[in-house]
């Protein structure tokens, strides 16, 4: 039986696993009793790993490709042919190991960016830390099985010098609009945006846009709202009501002034939001061909020199390695 606090977890998951999705939509119809069936049967099957947040998309799209029980063989394969099970051991040593040498990818291959994540202080496990738990699989849109074939193909095949790669390329791609971002906030949202899906009912793209276009008026409304407020002020003191309604008063241009920090107003429209081109990445282009510049014979030894139980890796310096 697998633990309980992996049941609740799994349980609370089901909804929240691909929920625009037909196929999962529904609590309790069939898409979300498989995906709970190979999750706990995983569960009781690999104690080490167990149940942690992100296997849940990982199987939600293997279940959209295949039978359950391949499913679950499949899932397997990944944890132990792939090295995906130091990624959910305790202590997740995997996500250490992988920002790592995310970290030192960006820094030799896309330098300038870089140096600005370095300038504002954004740390790999920031924007990275969801397509390592569930490999990309909480982005990929689930509905386009050309994507998501092409995608657990190349990672079947190459393992992690494909993801590395599909991360360099995914970077690359979005790197003018995170160049113009100017603090760690800006720059995550503008990746956060880059990788929403348009059948997550939590798109961030969207909310994002919707709460920019509702923050504008709700500051229009603030103005207004502001002169009905002294319109219904009596004070006997006529000359301390004037000079109380003219602190008051709205000042010309406020809206504008708050709109440039918030990013409200016209001058700042949103963009029209526009999904990841995958096809173009990952598909179109050779993204193993793309960055055969990436020493893969460094990062190999780095995967064998890393130690799992202490979470670093063994016989080499890392800060050496980062600005080698």
């Amino acid at each position: 039986m697998p633990k309980q606090e992996s049941v609740l977890q799994i349980d609370r998951d089901l909804n929240r696993t691909f929920p625009k999705n037909p196929f999962f939509s529904t609590v309790g119809d069939r898409g979300q009793r498989k995906l709970r069936k190979v999750l706990r049967a995983f569960s009781c099957y690999d104690n080490q790993a167990d149940y942690v947040q992100g296997m849940n998309f990982l199987v939600g799209q293997l279940l959209m490709h295949c039978t359950d029980g391949l499913a679950f063989w499949l899932f397997v394969e990944l944890i132990e042919e792939c090295e995906l099970r130091d990624i959910y051991q305790v202590g997740l040593p995997g996500l250490q190991k992988h920002s790592i040498i995310i970290k030192m990818l960006v820094k030799k291959h896309l330098p300038d960016l870089s140096d600005h994540f370095d300038e504002h202080q954004v740390q790999t496990e920031m924007y990275a830390s969801d397509w390592i738990f569930s490999l990309f699989c909480s982005v990929l849109p689930e509905n386009q099985s050309s994507i998501t074939s092409s995608f657990f193909t190349q990672f079947f095949e190459h393992k992690w010098e494909f993801f590395y790669k599909l991360v360099l390329s995914l970077l690359e791609h979005i790197q003018p609009k995170l160049l113009a971002a100017e603090d760690m906030f800006s720059i995550l949202q503008q990746i956060k945006i880059a990788m929403s899906n348009k059948n997550d009912p939590y798109n961030y793209a969207l909310v994002y846009q919707q709460s920019q276009l509702q923050g504008e008026q709700k500051l229009i409304n603030n103005d207004s709202d502001m002169v009905d407020i002294l319109g219904s002020i009596h004070v006997n003191d006529t000359e301390h009501s004037n000079e109380m309604k003219k602190e008051m008063q709205p000042e010309e241009g406020l809206l504008s002034r708050v709109s440039k920090y918030l990013k409200f107003g016209k001058q700042d429209e949103p963009e029209k939001w526009q999904e990841f081109p995958w096809e173009q990445i990952m598909i179109k282009t050779n993204v193993i061909k793309k960055w055969e510049a990436v020493d893969m014979k460094q990062i190999y030894n780095m995967h064998a020199n890393f130690d799992i139980e202490s979470g670093r890796f063994l016989n080499m310096n890392i800060d050496e390695v980062l600005n080698s």
